[in-house]
């Protein structure tokens, strides 16, 4: 196991978490493997999903894995030669939830299982020069930074009483 700078555990090497990173996307919205590739569309959701899981982002694994439920079965109910606004919008719905969406939780599972010190030791592994991973090290920790300081605000407004959709418009320009 990988032990990183803040006592994170993960079983899967920086290089191949980075590996997944750049398939997930080529298979689910590149369209990498033309209709043969059928079967990834499938389970390349549900690995981002198990991924999220082991990492204990529950929250975010169940969310993912009720809309990727309802969302394969509302498809499969949908009759085959129905069309009209319904078939539109379930037709985007299903190709967001099924090709775009699996892309985030795996950045999310990327970056919330990697520090940057795990990174950077997978990209000199890699031998990939300093002028690109020295900007991509930054990024894993500019996202936790802003999430930390987004928390900090709301709960800084909560606590002047501050809340959006509120009468105290002044407040919350402020």
């Amino acid at each position: 196991m990988l032990k990183g700078d803040y006592g994170k555990k993960s079983f899967i090497n920086p290089i191949t978490k980075l590996v997944l990173l750049v398939t997930l996307p080529a298979f689910l919205m590149g369209g990498l493997g033309g209709t043969d590739a059928e079967i990834f569309t499938l389970i390349f959701p549900l690995v981002s999903l198990f991924l999220l899981f082991i990492s204990k982002n529950l929250k975010a694994g169940m969310v993912g894995l009720l809309m990727y439920i309802a969302v394969i079965i509302a498809w499969s109910v949908l009759p085959s030669g129905s069309d009209g606004i319904f078939h539109i919008i379930l037709f985007i719905v299903v190709g967001i939830v099924t090709g775009l969406l699996p892309c985030a939780w795996m950045s999310v599972y990327v970056i919330s299982s990697t520090t940057a010190s795990e990174f950077i030791t997978g990209m000199k592994k890699l031998f990939i020069p300093d002028v690109i991973t020295i900007p991509m090290s930054v990024i894993f920790r500019f996202f936790p930074t802003v999430k930390e300081e987004i928390q900090a605000i709301n709960k800084a407004m909560t606590m002047r009483g501050i809340r959006f959709g509120g009468r105290n418009a002044a407040g919350i320009l402020e």
